[in-house]
């Protein structure tokens, strides 16, 4: 292990690093136009600080970050006033702001790591003793470093401050343009710009290869040898979401490392095996060029940027965002943080790692953004505010008393397992891109609402589903490849993507039909014009007439462990259907109702149940067990009681709606069930249960469940011997097996 201190290197390199920046916050005066600064509520300038950079709050443009003015101090005065690089576009007259100043960082940043580079072991780079801050003032000639620390170095690296979430150590930037990168400023070896020489644009197209696979093959047997090279990192990729952007949004990706390349059989040899299967036959969009990513589709391997494949670790520093207005991504192998902290800017944003890890962090100022092809994620302890998916990035734990703010997971990852901590609001459902496969948690609190995303896919082209795509009665939606307002690529229609259909009656009464009988798709494939969407639909009628959407289920696998705490009535439902052994949102429904919480006309009362999806009844259980006593000589728990809707349900393949309007007397004790084929248990003036079809698909049915146009909650708080008390249960046949599946495993190597 090699340990080196960056501001006092021991000639190992040079030059050092000063960590001589300093912060104030008070009362300043420079007019617009000029670049006199007077600092009128301290004195805390010194002729030494000439030729630091500086940036100053509220004296820059309305276009820069919060009007930040950056430069040069080119002039000393006095203590208090001091003549800058540049003019002021903005007056400050005795006006409070924050200024910033130091020598700046960047060369020693630069000059460590070329240093590091030629090392043959472990290092430990220090960053002084005591409080110390560091400016990063001037950008990287080397474009694929981006001024990181750890870029293209052989061995571990931990960089360690004297306490981030204290603020003992802090990273400063001055500019609105990213001046400092954890490892490297790339990842894939395509579309940079930076990157002329590399043959095929830095992607190679492969034959379909499978999970288990130990090789993969490059249809043009000269890729292997003219991309790809042993021991160096490469990434594997199939079905492209999205189709433009930087990095490319594949749906399944992992990193391998190549051991052996044949440029004449184009067989390239793995450390380990695939995870996932890759087809060659899945479409293409975007093939890029000398400055746009190459978007892959079918199975294609990336060649990675030989400095990205770093193993580094960065503890206790502080990172001040405020003044950049840019996002600052942790590109690389594996990075782990501990004891940061972020404040303000837009973060640390992971992006195009195989393993990031926060320990001990404070992210909770900011939403941050977890970018494309990362693996895995982890926050142990942390703090965090809102963490944003609008992709299904593969993996992320969340764990031993990591927290959000009620910013909480705006979308979820592909795979997430929270443990031990506490979540503010969640929308469970990649927003954007992809979809997620599971969500599982143990002994957490949920304190925030809880609700379902998922893609929904009105139509592309024109914003009519039944207009832009066609259903044949094989069940293929064909969708054209051009046009697509959504931009190229798969948003939705991914292999084993569960979907349901979504909308309403085109004629009155308008009934809105939220998750209708759905599929799940089975294969894409594409011609030069359509996309071929191979679906389990088992019906010939193609859309439903009411249909107007494509909807993408949440997450398919929901499983919350017993010592889940919420006073959300949905994170409880789904607490209640995994210990019933249900793990598909809106399966297993089970709820005991009272005079109090058994709703009204229209549904209003505690009944309501949301979200939940649609399936064909597979029972229904209405178990009266404290009959009603009170004053109304009759009461009826139904559906309806709203002369729009009224009651009612789908046919099983969706081609019409049927009436359904079943009431069950609340004066009555006993256990009615309701099943495909018949009702048991029916008792005193309860009417209407048998359903009017077998195969009825029920769409967020229990909502509009009430006792009609009256209430009894006054008289059932003032007397709760009076009933009634009921328990109520909802089993659901989706059309599809639940699955648990917790995600891939992820593997380092051992340096």
């Amino acid at each position: 292990m090699i340990t080196v201190d960056l501001i006092s290197p021991g000639g190992a390199f040079t030059p050092a690093a000063n960590g001589n920046t300093q912060e104030i916050t008070t009362t300043f005066s420079i007019a617009s136009s000029t670049n006199t600064l007077t600092c009128n509520g301290a004195t805390p300038f010194v002729s030494g600080d000439i030729g630091k950079y500086f940036m100053i709050r509220g004296a820059g443009s309305s276009g820069e970050s919060s009007q930040w003015l950056f430069g040069t101090i080119s002039g000393f005065t006095s203590s208090s006033v001091v003549t800058l690089s540049a003019n002021a576009t903005n007056t400050l007259s005795t006006t409070s702001a924050r200024m910033i100043w130091g020598s700046d960082d960047s060369p020693a940043i630069r000059a460590f790591n070329t240093w590091a580079q030629s090392q043959t072991d472990s290092i430990t780079v220090t960053l002084g003793s005591g409080a110390k801050g560091f400016i990063f003032a001037s950008s990287d000639s080397t474009a694929t470093r981006g001024g990181g620390m750890c870029w293209n170095v052989s061995y571990t690296v931990r960089v360690v401050g004297n306490g981030g979430v204290s603020g003992t150590t802090k990273f400063y930037y001055t500019t609105v343009f990213r001046a400092f990168s954890f490892v490297s400023s790339t990842h894939l070896k395509t579309g940079t710009g930076v990157y002329p020489g590399i043959l095929n644009n830095g992607v190679a197209y492969l034959d379909s290869a499978s999970a288990g696979d130990t090789s993969v093959k490059c249809k043009t047997p000269s890729d292997a040898t003219g991309l790809f090279t042993a021991g160096k990192w490469a990434m594997i990729s199939g079905l492209d979401t999205m189709g433009t952007g930087s990095p490319p949004n594949p749906f399944l990706y992992e990193y391998v490392l190549p051991t052996n390349v044949n440029g004449t059989t184009g067989i390239i040899t793995l450390q380990d095996p695939l995870q996932n299967s890759y087809l060659d036959t899945w479409p293409v969009f975007t093939v890029g060029d000398a400055v746009h990513d190459h978007h892959g589709g079918p199975a294609t391997l990336y060649a990675m940027d030989d400095g990205w494949g770093t193993d580094a670790t960065f503890e206790g520093i502080l990172l001040d965002l405020t003044a950049t207005g840019g996002q600052t991504y942790s590109k690389g192998y594996k990075m782990t943080f501990r004891d940061i902290k972020l404040i303000d800017g837009n973060g640390l944003i992971p992006s195009g790692s195989k393993d990031v890890e926060f320990y001990d962090c404070d992210l909770s100022t900011y939403q941050q953004e977890i970018d494309k092809i990362t693996e895995y994620i982890k926050y142990d302890n942390t703090q965090t505010g809102q963490l944003r998916f609008q992709s299904s990035v593969n993996r992320c734990d969340f764990v031993n008393g990591s927290s959000t703010t009620s910013g909480g997971f705006n979308g979820t990852p592909r795979f997430l397992n929270i443990q031990n901590s506490t979540v503010g609001n969640v929308i469970v459902g990649a927003s954007s891109y992809g979809r997620d496969d599971s969500f599982v948690t143990t002994g957490s609190t949920f304190n925030g609402t809880f609700g379902y995303s998922g893609i929904s896919d009105q139509g592309d082209n024109t914003g009519s589903l039944q207009t832009d795509y066609t259903f044949s009665s094989s069940g293929v939606i064909q969708m054209p490849k051009a046009g697509r307002t959504a931009g190229p690529g798969l948003r939705w229609a991914l292999p084993g993507t569960r979907c349901y259909f979504s909308g309403q009656e085109t004629s009155s009464p308008f009934r809105v039909i939220d998750w209708g009988p759905g599929f799940t798709v089975l294969s894409v494939t594409a011609d030069s014009t359509y996309i071929y969407v191979q679906t389990d639909w088992p019906y010939t009628n193609g859309f439903p007439s009411w249909a107007k959407s494509i909807k993408v289920v949440g997450s398919k696998y929901l499983s919350l462990a017993s010592d889940t705490v919420s006073s959300t009535g949905t994170v409880q439902q789904l607490v209640a259907a995994t210990a019933a052994g249900y793990t598909a949102p809106g399966r297993y429904i089970s709820k005991t109702l009272n005079g109090a919480t058994c709703g009204t006309q229209s549904g209003s009362g505690s009944i309501a149940i949301p979200p939940i999806t649609g399936g064909k009844l597979i029972s229904m259980k209405i178990n009266v067990t404290t009959p009603y006593t009170g004053v109304l000589s009759s009461l009826g728990w139904f559906k309806g009681g709203d002369s729009l809707t009224g009651g009612w349900v789908l046919a099983g393949d969706g081609s019409s709606i049927l009436s359904w309007n079943p009431a069950i007397d609340l004066r009555t004790a006993g256990l009615r069930t309701i099943t495909p084929s018949g009702v048991t248990g029916a008792a005193g003036t309860d009417q209407g249960l048998a359903l009017p079809a077998s195969d009825a698909w029920l769409s967020y049915w229990l909502q509009g469940m009430g006792t009609g146009s009256v209430s009894i909650i006054s008289e059932y708080n003032g007397n709760n011997a009076v009933g009634p008390v009921f328990d109520v249960e909802l089993i659901l046949d989706q059309g599809f097996a639940e699955t648990a599946s917790s995600g891939r495993r992820v593997r380092f190597r051992v340096r």
